[in-house]
Parts: structure tokens; C-alpha cells; sequence
């Protein structure tokens, strides 16, 4: 995983960025789903942070992650964009019939715990959703790390400004 993926201090930066690359991605390979959650106000990364901080564990099958970690113990992360774009794949038609924000919830979550067909989940993740190279994700990464990190500069930036003004408001007990 990239460095600051699971750092506390660094408020999980690594996992962030590889959730806007995965948006980014989701919007290339599979559009139609990407404007139906954008639609409906639903961000894909409410299911896949977990799913790529835990490699999958506790949301689809054994089976099923086991088959994952294979791949990406052998190949790396960039396994984890395959599988979870192969995921919304696997499922787009049934998530394309969904018309609000909690039935798309509900069905990604429901339809997860049934997941146990590894072949044509690999099939997609490897061969229908090519190309995938890792120097594409690395760029993305970089690209996004550079915009979280200014977006957080900003924020501190915010706060500080907030800090001192709601001290310069206070007034003193003697």
C-alpha cells in the first residue's frame, strides 16, 4: 500500500487519494454508473474506503476475498481498483435500476454478501476492464495527493484564522 495509507496523523491521507483515483476511474470505465451515483448522491467511497482498508475482508464472501488477496499479494495495489470497478460492474445493472440514494445503498450492500462467482469477477476485473496500468494509477495518486494536500492546507489555514478570531472574542476573566 502507498506510504500514509493507515497513518492516523496524516488523517488517512493515502486511503483518501486512492479513493478520488478510484472515482476517477469509476468514471472512465464504467460512466453510466458514475452519473447514476452522482444522480443520486451517492459516493462510491462510502462502500470502497473499507473495502480497500481491509482488502475486502468482512464485505463479500471468503471465498471471494481470498481470491482477491491472491492477486494482490502477486500483483499489488493496483488489484484493489480492478476488483472493486469489477464489483460495480458485476452489479451495474441492478444498481442502474435503482432510483434513490438508500435502495443503491441497500442493494451494494445486499448483493455484496452474495458474491461468490471469482470467475467472472476475475473475468471482468482482468480482461473487461483493461487497460490498467499501475504507471496510470500512480500518476492519479500523484495528481490527487497534490490536490487533498492543498485542500488540507486550506482547511488548517481556516482554522487557525477561526482559532484566533473566536480567542480575540472572549473576553478575559479577572
Amino acid at each position: 500500500m502507498p506510504p500514509e495509507y493507515y497513518s492516523r496523523d496524516k488523517q488517512l491521507i493515502g486511503a483518501q487519494v486512492d479513493q478520488e483515483v478510484l472515482k476517477e476511474l469509476l468514471a472512465e470505465k464504467l460512466p453510466k454508473l458514475s452519473q447514476h451515483f452522482t444522480k443520486h448522491g451517492v459516493d462510491p467511497a462510502l462502500f470502497t474506503l473499507n473495502w480497500f482498508l481491509c482488502v475486502f475482508v468482512d464485505t463479500i464472501p471468503v471465498k471471494t476475498y481470498l481470491h482477491i488477496w491472491d492477486a494482490f499479494l502477486f500483483e499489488g495495489s493496483k488489484v484493489l481498483f480492478r476488483y472493486a470497478i469489477a464489483v460495480f460492474k458485476y452489479m451495474e445493472g441492478t444498481l442502474l435500476k435503482q432510483c434513490d440514494y438508500m435502495t443503491i445503498y441497500n442493494t451494494l450492500r445486499d448483493g455484496l454478501e452474495y458474491l461468490t462467482d471469482t470467475q467472472t469477477l476475475t473475468q471482468i476485473a482482468f480482461h473487461e476492464l483493461n487497460p490498467f496500468p499501475m504507471r496510470t494509477i500512480t500518476h492519479k495518486r500523484e495528481h490527487h495527493y497534490k490536490l487533498l494536500e492543498a485542500q488540507k492546507k486550506e482547511l488548517d489555514h481556516i482554522r487557525q484564522k477561526y482559532r484566533k478570531n473566536s480567542l480575540a472574542r472572549t473576553p478575559t476573566m479577572k
